[in-house]
């Protein structure tokens, strides 16, 4: 008999569980196997969705939106503006932007562009 995962119950039963079934659900499309196919989504409709919260902590940082963007290098070969409209749209909906060790703009000038929104660094450390 297929297991039912209700994502309301599992959520409310663990603060990890919908990282788990993202995890199983990501898994699932790698490594199809029996055991996947006995778990199945039960979706819940007509609940009441007015009152949503997907906030989150991520290493001890609050965040509104649970994504994250990682660090893209030279976003201003794909647009002008780069890495700062990429700050700006994270500062935006409450998330964390990662800025590339490759970024076409220098720390201080994406900062600036948005400098209420969480920000980390990825950084390279070469040996010479």
């Amino acid at each position: 008999m297929a297991r039912v995962l209700t994502l309301a119950d599992e959520y409310q039963n663990s603060e990890h569980s919908f990282s788990f079934l993202i995890s199983v659900l990501a898994c699932h499309s790698f490594f199809p196997s029996a055991a996947f196919n006995r778990l199945r989504m039960r979706p819940r409709i007509l609940r009441d969705v007015s009152k949503t919260d997907m906030s989150t902590t991520v290493l001890g940082q609050k965040i509104e939106f649970p994504i994250c963007l990682a660090p893209t290098a030279m976003q201003q070969m794909a647009h002008p503006d780069g890495e700062l409209a990429t700050a700006r749209a994270t500062a935006k909906h409450g998330t964390i932007m990662t800025l590339s060790s490759w970024s076409t703009l220098a720390l201080e000038d994406v900062m600036a562009a948005a400098p209420q929104g969480p920000k980390w660094f990825q950084l390279y450390v070469y040996k010479v």
